[in-house]
């Protein structure tokens, strides 16, 4: 019983996520690093491969991982809690029987794979049109680096939206002000950087360090504990506003 009713949230989530056109943000987002891509192929009459590597490393670090993907998580992850609190239908949700660990579950894996659907394919097209191949190392590196990252955004805007009705609006002040630009200035605010993680595990799969500025100086075994904690503490306070809405409810 209790899958069932996984599936029925999931599905409802995914059409809460993808309906009214905004499935057409996929093709869109996909599209601007494969059409960065073709207008440097285009302009380049002698490629190389050192130039070709370099533009993708700055490429996916610039344009994907600060900026597209941060922007889709923060959509997906304030959405799949947040609207349902906006119109009303949250309450009906918590109706069901199920664990409230399974609901934050279910809504942060409906809206992990949405995010990944918006950036990953274009990831894999940009490598083939630049690098000639979409499983060269770099690719692979930024795969990995890339879905991590969007885990601990969406976990992370997800339980932003239970509290507060301002989740987007705080979300973007979060990905401008501090991944952009603060978490950069001093080295031992690095730990606490989403963007950092994932760099740092690109850089471990990808066997190669990025270009002064785009690389992390944090230990991928520091990574990925970091990213254990971080993501085990956001769905903690997910499932702990759950609970306590249950209760409201109830009362």
């Amino acid at each position: 019983m209790s899958l069932r009713v996984e599936l029925s949230l999931a599905s409802l989530t995914w059409r809460l996520l993808l309906g009214r056109r905004r499935w057409l943000f996929l093709p869109l987002c996909n599209g601007f690093p494969v059409l960065m891509s073709w207008i440097f192929i285009r302009e380049e009459q002698e490629l190389r491969a050192a130039d070709a590597l370099q533009f993708t490393e700055v490429l996916l670090a610039t344009v994907v991982l600060s900026v597209l993907l941060p922007l889709a998580s923060l959509i997906f992850g304030a959405m799949s809690m947040g609207q349902e609190i906006e119109d009303g239908t949250l309450a009906y949700t918590l109706a069901k029987p199920t664990a409230r660990w399974r609901i934050v579950a279910t809504k942060t894996a409906v809206a992990w794979t949405a995010t990944l659907a918006t950036v990953l394919p274009g990831v894999w097209l940009a490598g083939w049109v630049v690098l000639g191949e979409p499983g060269h190392g770099l690719i692979r590196g930024f795969t990995v680096g890339l879905s991590v990252a969007a885990l601990l955004y969406v976990a992370g805007f997800l339980a932003l939206s239970l509290y507060t009705r301002r989740a987007l609006i705080l979300g973007l002040l979060y990905v401008i002000a501090w991944e952009g630009s603060l978490s950069r200035l001093f080295d031992g605010t690095r730990t606490l950087s989403v963007r950092e993680y994932a760099t740092s595990l690109t850089q471990a799969v990808a066997d190669l360090r990025l270009d002064e500025g785009l690389s992390s100086p944090l230990q991928p075994s520091t990574a990925v504990m970091l990213s254990l904690a971080a993501f085990g503490l956001l769905a903690s306070f997910a499932i702990h506003k759950l609970r306590t809405l249950e209760l409201v409810e109830e009362v």
